[in-house]
C-alpha cells in the first residue's frame, strides 16, 4: 500500500539521525547527537511529513490500531468509559498514514521529511530520509494530532487528544507553556509547570472565576468553566467536602490533595497557593476582615520556609521537610488547621554540597536583626563567610531574586500574626546564633585518645553564653560520654573525631527540637478549641512531600525521599488505574486490561519485611559492630537478584547501589547510612540543654527527653 497524500506524524529523533548517518547524506561536519537525557529542545522528538508508506507484512485492521493505541497509552483509562466505536472520521478510508504509535504492520517501510525548526533548531530541518520500520518495536513514529496543524488551541485537557502519546503530550503542554498556560488537565488530575515568573492569574478576582464553577458535568458547565487552574482543583475539593455534609450532616468525607513533582517543581508555591485559595474561600463566607484563623494558617508558611527550606542545586527555596497540613471547616468556613512534619533534613545544619545553601533561617538572622540584637547575640558585623555552617559550600545567595532581608521581615511578622510571644521569638534566635558559633567550635587533642574545646577559639564565649551552659558541662558533652559501672558513672574522654561526631549530634538534636517547638507552636494556634457548636467539621487535606531527588552524590535522605515518592506515585496508580479498572468490572463494563508501569516492586525493594533495604538497614543498625561495607555487602547478597536493583562492580567497588526508581534509575553511596538510620541521640546533649540557665534552651531539653 503507498499513498501520495502528506500526514504528519512524530518520529524519534535518533531514527532520523541514523539513517542519515549509514546513507551519507549528513552535511558536512555535522554528527549525530548523543542524547543521555531528555531536555530542552533535544527531548528526542521533531515531527515530519510522511509522503510514502509501504506495510510490507501482517496489515492489521484500523480499529485493532486504534485500539492497541489506546491500550499503551499511560491516560488510556480516561477513555475506556467512552464507546469503542470509531468516529465517522476513523471509518472514512484514508490514504493517509494512520498508524498505531506501537502497531500497524510488522514492518513499515517510511519516507518522510522533517518539517521542525521549532525544535529541531534547523539542524534536522528538510532533511527527506526513508526506512524500514518494526512496529513491534518500542514506539518511534507516532501519528500527530490535527490541532496545531489546523491553528487550533492547545487543547486544555489532555484526555481530548486524539492521539494521546509521549510526544504528543510534551508537544501540547510546550505550546501552552509558551502561551503561559501553565495548568492543564488531564482528566481529573491537573499538571502545573513551574513558569519561574510572576504570572497576573492569581488573585481574589481571579478566584472568583471559580467559585462555584467546578463539580458539575452539564454540557453547559463544562462548556463555560474556566480554563484549568489551581483554584479549580482546591474548588473541587471544598464542593465535594460540602456536598458530602450536605447528604449527611453528622458524616462529611475528608478531602486530600497530592501535590506531586521533582525538585523545583513548584509544589510548596501551588500548596500555598491552595491554601490562600481556601482561606479566601472561609473569610467570604465568614464576612469578617479581621484578623483570624484564615490568616494565622497561611502566615505558618513563612515561618515553616524560613526553618524547613534551603538552597539546593536546583531549587532556591527546597523543602527539606515533609508536611501534611489537614485545614477543617464548619459549615464552610475555616475553624481549624494543624500541621504535621516529616524527615527534617538535619545532616544539612552539617554540610552543604556545592551550590547549596544551609537553612534561610541562618542567612535571614546575619542581615536582618537589630544592630542592638546583633550584638546581644554575638553576630554583630559578622556575615554568612563567617561562621562554617554557612560558609562550608561557598554560596551565600539565592537565584530566585529574592533578598534574605526582605524574608527576614516576613518571618517577623508571620511570627506576631500566628501568636509567638516576644520572649520566644527571642528564643529563636538565641538559639539560631548559637548554632552559628557552635558550627565555628574547634578541638584540640591531648593524651592518648583524649580530646577537649579549643579555649582560645574566638566563638567559644559566645556559644557558651548563648546556650547559657558552664563551661565544663559543654567540654564534657562534646568531649566524653557517661558510662554508668557498678552503681557509678564515669566519664570517658573521646578522640577529637568522635568529639566532632558529638558536637555535630548536638547541633543537629538542637535544631530538631526547635523545629518541633516551631510545628507545636503554630498548631497550638491554629487548632479548634473545645467546639461547642453541635455542627459537624470535614477537612481538606494537603500533602506536600519533598521532590524526587538524584544528585551526583546520593545519600539516605535521597533514598528516603525518593522511598516517599514511589509510595505516592503508587498511591495516584491505585487512584487512576487500579481502582477504575476495579469500577468497570464492578458495573460490568466491557473493557481491556491496561498494562500501566507499577511501581509495586519498587516498594517491595525498599520496604519488603527481613528483604529489603530498609529493613536490612534497621538490622544491621541494631548490631553494634556493622559498618557501612557490612551493611553494603549484605544488601548486595539479599537485594541483588531483584530486578530493580543495581549492583555492578564499580559500584560494589565504592559501596554504592543503584535503584531503577519510576522516574528514573539513582546510585546511592551508603557512606554514613548506619550513622544517619540510627540518629542517635547523646543524652549528654539532652542533659546539656536541660541544665542551661535559659527556659527556652531547658523547653528545647525536655522536647529531646520525649524523643529519647
Amino acid at each position: 500500500m503507498a499513498s501520495s497524500h502528506d500526514s504528519h506524524v512524530w518520529v524519534r529523533t535518533d531514527l532520523v539521525e541514523s539513517v542519515l548517518g549509514n546513507d551519507g547524506t549528513l552535511p558536512k561536519g555535522w554528527r549525530p547527537r548523543k542524547r543521555t537525557r531528555v531536555s530542552g529542545d533535544e527531548w528526542g522528538w521533531v515531527r515530519a511529513v510522511v509522503h510514502q508508506t509501504t506495510n510490507s507484512t501482517n496489515t492489521v485492521d484500523e480499529a485493532t490500531a486504534t485500539s492497541a493505541s489506546e491500550a499503551t497509552s499511560p491516560f488510556a483509562h480516561v477513555k475506556l468509559r467512552k464507546t469503542n466505536a470509531l468516529s465517522p472520521a476513523q471509518k472514512s478510508p484514508s490514504s493517509r498514514w494512520t498508524g498505531s504509535p506501537t502497531r500497524l504492520a510488522k514492518t513499515v517501510q517510511i519516507t518522510l521529511t522533517v518539517d521542525d525548526l521549532l525544535l529541531a533548531n534547523g539542524e534536522l530541518n528538510g532533511e527527506t530520509v526513508t526506512f524500514s520500520y518494526n512496529t513491534g518495536e518500542q514506539s518511534k513514529v507516532c501519528v500527530a494530532n490535527a490541532w496545531w496543524r489546523e491553528g487550533q488551541p492547545p487543547p486544555e485537557d489532555l484526555t481530548s487528544l486524539e492521539q494521546l502519546h509521549e510526544p504528543a503530550v510534551v508537544f501540547c503542554l510546550l505550546q501552552r507553556y509558551q502561551l503561559d498556560h501553565v495548568y492543564t488537565y488531564t482528566g481529573k488530575i491537573l499538571l502545573a509547570l513551574n513558569p519561574f515568573q510572576t504570572l497576573p492569574i492569581y488573585g481574589e478576582e481571579i478566584m472568583r472565576l471559580y467559585w462555584h464553577t467546578t463539580g458539575s458535568s452539564s454540557p453547559k458547565a463544562q462548556y463555560e468553566r474556566p480554563p484549568p487552574h489551581i483554584y479549580a482543583i482546591a474548588e473541587d475539593a471544598y464542593r465535594s467536602m460540602m456536598r458530602s455534609l450536605q447528604i449527611n450532616a453528622s458524616r462529611g468525607e475528608n478531602q486530600s490533595i497530592l501535590v506531586s513533582g521533582e525538585s523545583g517543581a513548584g509544589k510548596t508555591v501551588t500548596t500555598k497557593i491552595i491554601m490562600r485559595y481556601l482561606a479566601t474561600l472561609s473569610e467570604q463566607r465568614s464576612h469578617t476582615s479581621r484578623v483570624g484563623i484564615e490568616s494565622q494558617v497561611l502566615q505558618s508558611n513563612p515561618i515553616l520556609e524560613s526553618f524547613g527550606n534551603a538552597r539546593t542545586v536546583r531549587n532556591d527555596n527546597s523543602s527539606r521537610f515533609g508536611k501534611f497540613i489537614e485545614i477543617s471547616f464548619r459549615d464552610g468556613s475555616l475553624v481549624s488547621a494543624s500541621v504535621e512534619t516529616y524527615l527534617l533534613e538535619k545532616v544539612r545544619l552539617i554540610s552543604q554540597s556545592p551550590g547549596e545553601r544551609n537553612y534561610h533561617i541562618f542567612y535571614e538572622a546575619l542581615v536582618g536583626l537589630s544592630s542592638k540584637d546583633a550584638q546581644s547575640l554575638g553576630i554583630a558585623d559578622s556575615s554568612p563567610r563567617d561562621f562554617r555552617m554557612t560558609a562550608v559550600s561557598g554560596t551565600f545567595d539565592r537565584r530566585d531574586q529574592v533578598r534574605d532581608v526582605d524574608t527576614y521581615r516576613d518571618l517577623r511578622q508571620a511570627l506576631d500574626t500566628v501568636g509567638f510571644s516576644t520572649e520566644e521569638q527571642h528564643g529563636l534566635f538565641v538559639v539560631v546564633c548559637a548554632l552559628l558559633h557552635a558550627s565555628n567550635l574547634t578541638l584540640t587533642e591531648y593524651g592518648h585518645d583524649a580530646s577537649a574545646l579549643d579555649e582560645s577559639n574566638p566563638s567559644l564565649p559566645a556559644t557558651i553564653a548563648l546556650l547559657g551552659v558552664d563551661p565544663e558541662d559543654l567540654n564534657n558533652a562534646v568531649c566524653s560520654c557517661a558510662i554508668e559501672a557498678g552503681g557509678e558513672i564515669l566519664f570517658k574522654n573521646l578522640p577529637v573525631e568522635k568529639a566532632h561526631k558529638a558536637m555535630e549530634a548536638l547541633i543537629k538534636a538542637t535544631y530538631g527540637a526547635l523545629f518541633t517547638f516551631i510545628v507545636r507552636k503554630i498548631n497550638s494556634k491554629i487548632q479548634a478549641q473545645h467546639d461547642t457548636s453541635g455542627l459537624w467539621q470535614a477537612s481538606i487535606g494537603v500533602l506536600d512531600i519533598f521532590g524526587f531527588e538524584s544528585f551526583e552524590v546520593n545519600s539516605f535522605e535521597q533514598l528516603c525521599i525518593n522511598y516517599c515518592n514511589e509510595a505516592l506515585q503508587q498511591q495516584f496508580n491505585r487512584f487512576v488505574f487500579k481502582l477504575e479498572q476495579q469500577e468497570y468490572h464492578k458495573e460490568g463494563i466491557d473493557w481491556s486490561f491496561i498494562a500501566f508501569p507499577d511501581n509495586q516492586d519498587v516498594l517491595d525493594l525498599i520496604e519488603k519485611r527481613h528483604d529489603g533495604i530498609l529493613s536490612v538497614l534497621d538490622e544491621q543498625s541494631r548490631l553494634g559492630r556493622c559498618t557501612d561495607k557490612s551493611f553494603a555487602q549484605a544488601i548486595y547478597e539479599k537485594c541483588g537478584a531483584h530486578p530493580r536493583f543495581e549492583s555492578s562492580k564499580s559500584q560494589q567497588a565504592i559501596l554504592a547501589f543503584g535503584i531503577q526508581h519510576y522516574a528514573g534509575s539513582v546510585e546511592y553511596n551508603t557512606a554514613n547510612f548506619l550513622e544517619k538510620n540510627r540518629d542517635d541521640l547523646p543524652k549528654e546533649t539532652t542533659e546539656l540543654l536541660m541544665s542551661s540557665s535559659n527556659p527556652f534552651l531547658v523547653g528545647l531539653g525536655k522536647i529531646l527527653c520525649e524523643k529519647s
